[in-house]
């Protein structure tokens, strides 16, 4: 029987690698061979294959179940000990992005770790390479940014060393898209344009959607919406045809933004709607957070209090329970500036106070900008107006910084846009080398042919006139042989005609040989010629 269920589950993995059948039909046999499977070791396998190809929504429940099996047999010794602790080192990896898709991020990183302690155990690279690419996700939604590029750089290299194109492309995406946050777009550009090619080198379609994404990014940050809207909108495309609902709920919220930043707030808020069903639906916290501080911010605008309220405090609430120093922060200085605006001093205060407390934790300087602004209104509706102007001359300080950084931003733009063109110089000036390089390789070789043609008949030419000559030497010999004998008397005379004819003959052959020496050059005049048209060229 045994023997019957590995049979059946490398068939169904045949099937399941050449795509032979639909991929729920291929879901169920190996439902099906999971059932049958007497083996510990043969279920873990089924449920690892479940847990990475079944839909949102079942996978969870597989990577429950083969954590558990996985977990239980690791604590029995025996031959396979290894296998399950490589499969419980995945269970707790995948628990860790379940947490994540959630927002829970103090979890996701809690499980990511457990998971690359096993991994390493285990030396299981491949692992440890997803691990340190999951970790930095977890740092980077922190607001954690240095730390989030040193575990996507340690990523990289993992993934190069082994060789995994995949893992490459996603890594480097990743790592230009910190870049992309810290501000530096020609970095981010760098890592995001080698991403793609790789992706679409191997057909990636769910990798191009997101450095696409990441792209669409990248250019709303530079101010440019038109661009930006443009890669959302190929990056929606192709998610939904991938099907991953968190994903195309993040790119329906950054289409959001984008006429959110146009000011139709009508179209922004359509699309925020449609995020936030998806995410509700799969019960995205971090997305959930970040789609209702949109909502509320638009709700503000229009003058809406109580709507923007109840979005805000949802927006601290979530914030709160996954970990979001920043989206706390935010959360807290957003509603003492509505608390401000409707006169209730006291409790403005006391959320201004919280906020501007982790916005210095934070580090970001407009957090700590957009705290001070409101603690300056709310003083100043106080009539404290000594600590009204310190915190004024702390916005002012604030702005400076971010008005220093966004010239910084600014230069790299420039400096983006002329190593662009340098590269764009340089591909055209390596096309037009290349030109004229076929070209100066096809008049060479004509050259040369000329040089063939013009010696052969050089060499013919050469050979009549010996032929010529020697014919007429005989000629005059034979001449003169009968002169000698019939006339001795002229011998001398004959002798005479005979030199000169000779001398002729010299003369002759040596003039084709400066016919020849004219049509084939030598070496250095080649070298010269060939030198003088690359400098013309």
């Amino acid at each position: 029987m045994k023997k019957l269920v590995y049979i059946v589950l490398m068939v169904i993995l045949n099937l399941f690698q050449n795509h032979a059948y639909a991929q729920d039909r291929t879901i169920d046999s190996l439902k099906l061979a999971l059932k049958s499977a007497k083996h510990d070791t043969i279920r873990c396998k089924l449920l690892n294959i479940l847990a990475e190809t079944a839909p949102e929504g079942e996978w969870e429940n597989f990577n429950e179940q083969l954590g558990t099996l996985a977990e239980k047999n690791c604590k029995a010794a025996g031959s396979f000990k290894n296998k399950y602790l490589k499969y419980w080192g995945v269970s707790l990896a995948n628990q860790g992005v379940i947490y994540f898709n959630h927002g829970n991020l103090n979890k996701a990183l809690e499980f990511y770790s457990k998971g690359l302690k096993i991994q390493e155990e285990q030396k299981d690279m491949s692992g440890i390479a997803s691990s340190f690419n999951n970790i930095a996700a977890v740092y980077s939604d922190q607001g954690n940014l240095p730390k989030a590029i040193e575990f996507y750089e340690k990523s990289l290299k993992l993934h190069e060393e082994l060789g995994e194109k995949r893992g490459v492309a996603i890594a480097r995406s990743n790592v230009g898209s910190v870049y992309c946050l810290m501000g530096d777009f020609l970095r981010a550009l760098e890592y995001f344009h080698k991403s793609l090619k790789i992706q679409e080198e191997i057909g990636d379609m769910e990798g191009l959607s997101s450095t696409l994404n990441s792209l669409g990014f990248v250019y709303d940050r530079q101010g440019d919406l038109e661009k930006a809207l443009q890669y959302f909108n190929k990056s929606l495309v192709l998610r939904e045809k991938v099907g991953r609902k968190t994903d195309i709920a993040n790119v329906l919220c950054n289409i959001g933004t984008i006429y959110n930043d146009r000011r139709n707030y009508t179209e922004a808020l359509k699309y925020y709607n449609r995020s936030l069903k998806i995410q509700q639906e799969v019960d995205d916290k971090n997305g959930m957070a970040i789609t209702y501080l949109n909502v509320a911010a638009i709700y503000q605008i229009q003058k809406d209090m109580s709507k923007a309220l109840e979005y805000y405090f949802k927006v601290l609430e979530i914030s709160e329970e996954i970990g979001d120093k920043d989206g706390v922060g935010r959360a807290q200085v957003e509603i003492a500036s509505i608390y401000c605006k409707q006169k209730k001093h006291g409790k403005a205060l006391e959320f201004a106070l919280n906020g501007m407390r982790i916005s210095w934790e934070v580090g970001y300087p407009e957090s700590i900008r957009r705290s001070a602004r409101v603690l300056n209104d709310i003083y100043k509706g106080t009539g404290n107006y000594k600590l009204a102007l310190e915190n004024y001359e702390l916005e002012i300080k604030m702005f400076d910084s971010i008005n220093n950084e966004t010239k910084k931003k600014s230069t790299i733009k420039k400096q983006f846009q002329i190593e662009y063109e340098r590269e764009a110089i340089k591909d055209s000036v390596a096309n037009l080398a290349k030109t004229k390089e076929s070209q100066l390789k096809h008049e060479t070789a004509i050259t040369q042919q000329r040089t063939y043609t013009y010696g052969g008949f050089a060499g013919l030419a050469l050979m009549l006139v010996v032929a010529g000559v020697s014919f007429k030497a005989f000629k005059n010999k034979q001449k003169a042989n009968i002169i000698i004998t019939e006339q001795k008397q002229i011998a001398e005379a004959q002798k005479h005609i005979i030199e000169e004819k000779q001398k002729e003959i010299i003369d002759s052959i040596n003039y084709a040989r400066r016919i020849q020496r004219a049509h084939l050059p030598n070496e250095k005049y080649i070298s010269r010629k060939i030198g003088e048209l690359k400098k013309k060229n």
